[in-house]
């Protein structure tokens, strides 16, 4: 059943009334999908009081051993990770230096964007944008950096796409 922004209140009804009739047992299965769903956010707040719900895992130990088993685990259940090291920092504060001087010199901030980016502009807090930074020589390079071409393929090496 397709949902449209019309009339909204009533497509809602209509489809708890086909839900009711087409899975007789549906109240029990949302009592367990709520269930379930209470104690995932228990997991991910008591992570969060632990340090962090988001799986975080060192460049070089997942360049030189893989992700094992229980780190493929983590990164499926929390959806993504964090992969501290990838780059070496010295570069890194390098590559930002020169682009807070472009940034400066070019007035990056006094300039009224002409191009507004139609995802971002429908958020009502500070209509955040995205510009031309995005081709600057420390994104160019950060991109193209030989680790970043193993860093994105290895978390997606274990998704088993064939699942979903």
């Amino acid at each position: 059943m397709a949902l449209s922004m019309e009339n909204l209140p009533k497509q809602v009804q209509d489809f708890k009334k086909a839900l009711k009739t087409k899975v007789p047992d549906y109240s029990r299965r949302f009592e367990q999908i709520e269930e379930a769903m209470e104690k995932e956010v228990l997991r991910i707040q008591q992570e969060e009081r632990l340090g962090s719900a988001i799986p975080q895992f060192a460049f070089s130990d997942i360049a030189e051993n893989g992700f094992d088993e229980a780190q493929k685990q983590q990164v499926l259940r929390a959806g993504g990770c964090i992969i501290r090291g990838t780059l070496p920092a010295a570069d890194v504060t390098a590559h930002n230096e020169k682009l807070s001087r472009y940034i400066v010199e070019n007035g990056y901030y006094e300039h009224t964007p002409t191009v507004e980016d139609n995802y971002f502009s429908q958020l009502n807090s500070d209509k955040p944008q995205l510009f031309g930074i995005y081709w600057s020589q420390a994104q160019i390079w950060a991109r193209q950096h030989p680790n970043m071409a193993t860093t994105p393929s290895s978390p997606e090496s274990f998704v088993d796409v064939e699942r979903w």
